[in-house]
């Protein structure tokens, strides 16, 4: 009888280390979820001004962009602009458009266009990149560093939209 108990006991020892180790690897694998969620990053929040350049290009593709997510890759500069232009398309009439709308794919080459990125210079929190296409093209662009990211500031000054 004595070996009897003893082997029900060492099955409810072993039967609790189970459930015990279950339960240790159910915490610890939720652990990583919620750490690998607290990591993620929003698109604008890429660790460098390249990446979130490369990342608003991308978001501006007319194909397979997400134009949802492109006022977050956009500096107070660039913003206040397009919210003007939004205006004065509402003045006109225009109706339907938000400021995004008014962005021009133009404006920025498309991600599978882009050669290379780089950091042309910097002053605080101003970097201005070179990027370059793969058909030879080379524009500047400038990225400020806000509370949530990096940004994208648009010169207007692209041909054919000086005075708009």
């Amino acid at each position: 009888m004595n070996s009897q108990s003893e082997v029900l006991r060492r099955k409810k020892v072993s039967a609790a280390r189970f459930l015990t180790s279950l339960a240790l690897c159910a915490v610890a694998l939720t652990s990583l979820q919620l750490n690998a969620g607290c990591r993620r990053q929003a698109d604008n929040e890429a660790s460098s001004p390249e990446a979130a350049f490369t990342r608003f290009a991308a978001a501006m593709d007319p194909e397979r962009g997400d134009r949802e997510s492109l006022w977050a890759f956009l500096g107070p500069d660039t913003r206040a602009e397009l919210q003007r232009r939004a205006a004065e398309g509402e003045r006109l009439g225009i109706t339907g458009m938000s400021p995004v709308d008014y962005l021009h794919p133009s404006w920025t080459p498309s991600e599978a266009d882009i050669e290379s990125v780089e950091r042309a210079g910097s002053e605080g929190d101003t970097v201005t990149l070179r990027v370059r296409t793969y058909v030879g093209d080379e524009s500047e662009v400038m990225m400020v560093r806000g509370g949530d990211g990096w940004k994208v500031e648009l010169p207007f000054e692209h041909p054919g939209t000086a005075g708009e």
